[in-house]
């Protein structure tokens, strides 16, 4: 089994990734507050529906518009010792990616709102051809890291793709067939023998370390809670959520109960293991 490398991505990559990742993590946010600002509420709706697929674009889109900012950037002198192309996440202050939203998405306004998370204060990204760093407004200033685990935003990577969304709309069922299951050894174990009997020929030991990484990435999404080293996860699904896989849902239905047979099986042989001690 090879353990995938990181992707090392330009400084102009780079910021296209964080401001993708800063856009689909306020989405989640504000649908699971259900919030009733209005300019958030359309902001929601431009993603609403948007598939991993979709925010790949949107990332590809991005970079090319942060290459033409960056090099039509007037140097300026800005505080903090940096000199470069900049936005920030508060109202007004990311002009620049809005006027890119809007053409990537063709949409002739985005709503202005804030980008950062309700529980953090407001950061800054400079970003040149040399590196990008953000400024955080609680204090402190880091470089943007370059190397990132590969993701199919990342890679276009379409196997990541297929499983990342037969897993997702399996979870869902899970959840809906039994709320008390919570098992990722379980679910790791009789996901990946079907996967591998039914989609792909590839050994037992790859199909485990794209289903780790893959349900990572949920984890990262805020999709569920637990990463591939925990004995349980538990679902933080949102109404989204579903719709981003219907058309996953009859094979998904297929191995969620071949999930829970494996799991009605174990639990038998725990107990009987028991019993004859």
């Amino acid at each position: 089994m090879q353990i995938k490398k990181k992707i090392e991505l330009s400084s102009i990559e780079a910021t296209a990734y964080w401001w993708t990742n800063i856009i689909k993590n306020k989405v989640r946010e504000l649908i699971k507050i259900n919030t009733t600002d209005e300019k958030e509420i359309n902001f929601v709706k431009l993603f609403y529906n948007y598939t991993e697929a979709d925010w790949r674009n949107l990332y590809l889109g991005l970079i090319k518009f942060i290459t033409l900012n960056v090099n039509t950037y007037i140097p300026t002198c800005y505080e903090y010792g940096i000199d470069a192309f900049n936005q920030n996440t508060d109202k007004t202050g990311h002009d620049q990616l809005n006027v890119a939203l809007s053409k990537i998405l063709d949409k002739p306004f985005i709503p202005d709102i804030r980008l950062a998370s309700n529980s953090l204060k407001d950061y800054t990204i400079y970003t040149n051809i040399f590196g990008a760093s953000v400024w955080y407004k609680s204090g402190g200033l880091t470089k943007l890291p370059t190397k990132y685990k590969p993701t199919y935003i990342l890679t276009g990577n379409e196997e990541e793709f297929y499983l990342r969304n037969l897993l997702l709309a399996t979870i869902i069922v899970l959840n809906e067939l039994d709320k008390n299951f919570h098992s990722i050894t379980i679910l790791r174990k009789a996901f990946c023998q079907e996967y591998q009997k039914n989609i792909c020929k590839k050994k037992i030991e790859d199909v485990i370390e794209l289903f780790n990484a893959v349900f990572n990435q949920l984890n990262d999404d805020r999709i569920i809670m637990g990463r591939c080293y925990n004995d349980t996860y538990y679902t933080n699904l949102l109404q989204n959520d579903y719709a981003k896989v219907n058309k996953y849902i009859v094979i998904a239905t297929y191995y969620a109960n071949k999930i829970l047979e494996l799991n009605i099986e174990e639990n038998r042989e725990n107990k009987s293991k028991k019993l004859t001690k």
